[in-house]
């Protein structure tokens, strides 16, 4: 469907509603293409907690080496001595 502009300000409401509805409305301003309205996208479904349950599995060692990404970061805090750590000057609490 096209429209002028002019006219489109008199349906905005009814224009909106066809929208939703699926149908997408095209705007004219002087006889050229200016603007299109078209319902807005809608999240395609629920999320369901746990609906991937049992369709994959973590290995066994996935936390193996933890210790050593938490000193790497112990270590870069010492080595700034009197600043501010990156995860503190970024959590807009400190």
């Amino acid at each position: 469907m096209q429209m002028a502009v002019a006219k489109a300000k008199a349906q905005f409401a009814e224009l909106i509603r066809r929208a939703e509805a699926g149908e997408a409305i095209g705007l004219t301003r002087y006889g050229r293409p200016a603007a299109r309205i078209v319902g807005a996208s809608r999240p395609a479904g629920r999320t369901l907690i746990g609906a991937t349950e049992g369709a994959f599995t973590l290995p066994d060692d996935i936390f193996v080496g933890d210790d050593e990404i938490a000193g790497m970061f112990e270590r870069s805090a010492r080595s700034q001595s009197g600043s501010f750590s990156t995860a503190m000057s970024c959590s807009g609490r400190y």
